[in-house]
């Protein structure tokens, strides 16, 4: 592993002091580890929805990548027109400052679209509840860890492992702050009150997001934001959430209800007539739905057919042909009139006669798939219309003068 590897510790984190520790030692026993601090971004928003809540994940140490991911998600479900609401499930330790409050301010604004809101699921800590707060409301279960309100970094100092190394390391810099609080030196009071600055800086974008998110003052907020983590109680007790809960489903259900959102059996339970009404319509569409579809398949059916018959009969025959099928005659009829289509078995040669066999058997898997396909059965009984029976009458003659 590189001393540069360590450069990203130097970087101000949202994260409790446990979990930067973790990924310091981790790193440090693991140089593979360094692909999930450069991983690139989810390939898609996939998300799950269930009963029109999109239910967003805002899990483990966060990253750049975990801010795009998050960001894209909640795009895609305000965009979503099957999506009534969005849920934060956060079970996050914290991470990275930077992107954070970018993150947070696009939720809030999101927010003004679509209801969001936000459950600590275990934990939702530091730069996790950074972002949770950006939700309308904020839920958690007793055990559940919330707050951690504050911005850490860590200065790795290499030069005694460079002295074991045999190693001397000059930094050549033009600014008095280039620099400063480098690796490879130990910590200067200059550079240790430089980086203290820094912090105080994003601290206070933080406590002042969290101020506008929760709707509270910059003194409550201050309160909040001493670094200390709280369960789901206490957390209630000083603002930081706003209900807590059995579990996520009570939750869940909790927002269903909110958001006016019924299953069937809560329907059928409440509003029993409202429920039949529901059910009468849904049968209604079915069967509107299904007579839609076999019209489209026969008219489709007939097309494809009458088609077929083009390729075989020729133009001028096939559209004789199209006349009587379109007229409304029945199958019945156009296998009566077969032999005034040209396919007579007497009418010529031997040549002519095997084509117009073949031709006729063609003709017959015609009607065949015709048959199958449609059932036009028209009378002046079902019609009511004298021109229709004089268009089929003339029809049959234009047929029979082929």
């Amino acid at each position: 592993m590189k001393k540069s590897d360590f450069d990203i510790f130097g970087e101000a984190w949202g994260i409790t002091a446990e979990a930067l520790e973790s990924i310091l030692h981790t790193f440090y026993k693991d140089e593979s580890a360094m692909a999930g601090i450069s991983g690139e971004a989810s390939k898609g928003p996939d998300y799950p929805i269930d009963k029109g809540i999109a239910i967003i994940q805002v899990a483990g140490s966060l990253y750049r990548y975990s801010y795009d991911r998050i960001r894209a998600q909640v795009a895609s479900a305000i965009a979503n027109h099957g999506v009534r609401a969005v849920l934060l499930l956060v079970q996050s330790p914290g991470g990275l400052v930077s992107g954070c409050k970018e993150l947070a301010d696009f939720i809030a604004q999101a927010g003004k679209t679509k209801n969001i809101y936000a459950y600590a699921d275990g934990a939702m800590c530091s730069a996790a509840y950074w972002i949770g707060c950006a939700a309308g409301e904020i839920a958690a279960p007793v055990t559940a860890s919330v707050g951690s309100i504050g911005v850490r970094t860590v200065h790795v100092d290499w030069s005694k492992w460079n002295d074991k190394a045999g190693l001397s390391f000059t930094h050549v810099a033009a600014g008095a702050y280039k620099a400063l609080g480098n690796e490879d030196e130990p910590l200067s009071k200059k550079a240790k009150d430089y980086i203290q600055t820094r912090l105080d800086s994003l601290y206070t974008i933080f406590v002042d997001s969290v101020a506008g998110n929760r709707n509270v003052s910059q003194e409550k907020a201050l309160a909040m934001a001493d670094g200390r983590v709280f369960l789901a109680n206490d957390a209630k007790e000083i603002g930081l959430i706003d209900r807590v809960e059995q579990d996520f489903q009570s939750y869940f259900s909790h927002i269903l209800k909110k958001e006016k959102i019924m299953d069937l059996t809560t329907l059928k339970e409440s509003h029993p007539d409202l429920y039949a009404k529901v059910l009468d319509e849904g049968k209604a569409q079915a069967e509107a739905g299904g007579k839609e579809s076999m019209a489209t398949a026969v008219s489709g059916e007939t097309d494809r057919v009458l088609g077929l018959a083009g390729a075989v009969l020729g133009k001028d025959t096939a559209d004789k042909f199209t006349a009587v099928v379109k007229s409304g005659a029945s199958v019945d009829v156009v296998t009566s009139l077969k032999e005034t289509f040209g396919f007579n078995a007497d009418k010529g040669s031997g040549e002519a006669h095997a084509e117009a066999t073949t031709r006729g058997e063609i003709l017959k898997g015609l009607e065949g798939a015709h048959s199958n396909g449609v059932h036009q059965e028209q009378s002046r009984e079902t019609t009511g219309d004298d021109q229709d029976l004089e268009q089929q009458a003339k029809a049959f003659a234009d047929l029979a003068n082929m």
